[in-house]
This record gives structure tokens, sequence and C-alpha cells, in this order.
């Protein structure tokens, strides 16, 4: 089995998320997060999640590519898949009452030296609104596993600012 360059353009499995101050707090003070923004619901200005809180909601998102891609990947070769890019656009703070929508979409494979580079789109966002909350890039590096077909790429992120 190998990871499959015509599945670049798959689209992931969306995850849906009430943002609640029970989540900012366990997840600020899990970090040791100083400053009353993070840690204080009962603060005049509210409450704020840390930007890299992003993260949470979008985990689930990425794993779903394992099962997308079950077909394709052993599960020891899916097990060999190790994070190695974070590029993540803060369009708003995440904030309790916030009710949240994860999308994705593998964007691109690449052959590299230890194995596949796989890199997915991100998008969280507002579910009334639809506007953007987060976009992130995100690639994982599947340790020892071959490409099959020619790399592909469908979208390129953003120059870093």
């Amino acid at each position: 089995m190998a990871f499959p360059a015509a599945k670049v353009g798959l689209y992931l499995t969306p995850y849906e998320v009430e943002i609640t101050p029970r989540l900012v707090l366990a997840y600020s003070a899990g970090l040791g997060a100083g400053g009353a923004a993070f840690l204080d619901d009962a603060g005049p200005d509210g409450l704020c999640a840390l930007p890299f809180q992003c993260v949470s909601p979008e985990w689930p998102v990425v794993l779903s590519m394992r099962q997308l891609l079950g077909d394709s990947l052993s599960v020891e070769e899916a097990r060999r898949g190790v994070h190695a890019v974070q590029d993540s656009r803060f369009h708003r703070p995440m904030r309790p009452g916030d009710r949240l929508v994860v999308t994705g979409q593998l964007v691109s494979a690449s052959k590299i030296r230890s194995g596949v580079l796989a890199t997915c789109k991100l998008v969280t966002s507002d579910r009334e609104t639809g506007a953007a909350v987060t976009t992130t890039w995100t690639g994982s590096v599947y340790r020892d596993v071959a490409l099959i077909g020619d790399p592909t790429q469908i979208e390129v992120p953003p120059p870093g600012e």
C-alpha cells in the first residue's frame, strides 16, 4: 500500500464544536497561561481562547484523513504520520458561545526524502455567519511511505507575513 496522490482534493470530515467557558478555562489552565483574558470568566471583557486552541477542534478533522485513506494506507502506514507543519492565520479570537465548524481538504501530496508530505487546508468558521475564525495549513510526513502517482498540489499556502 502507499499514499495515493490521486486523493488530493479529498474533503475531510467536518467537525462542529461549541466553545464553552469550561473548554477555554481548561485549555488555558492546562498550558499554564497567564492573563485575565484567558482565565477570568467573570472579567469585564469576557473570556477569550488562546489563539493556538484552534488545534483542538482541528484535530478530529485531521484525523479523519486516516479513515478516508483507509483503503490506501495500512494501519501501520497511517500511524507513521507525523505532524510536521502548522501555519495558522487568526482572523478573530474564539470566545465562549461561538459555534464553530471546521472543514478541511487535502491540498497536496509530494514525495520527500523521508516519505510523503501531505498538506491539508483547514478553515474554522462561525456556524451562523460563515465568517472565518482561523485558517490553518497543516502537514504530516508519512515516514517510509511511498507516493503513488505524480506529486500533486491544488492550492498553495499564502506567503508568510
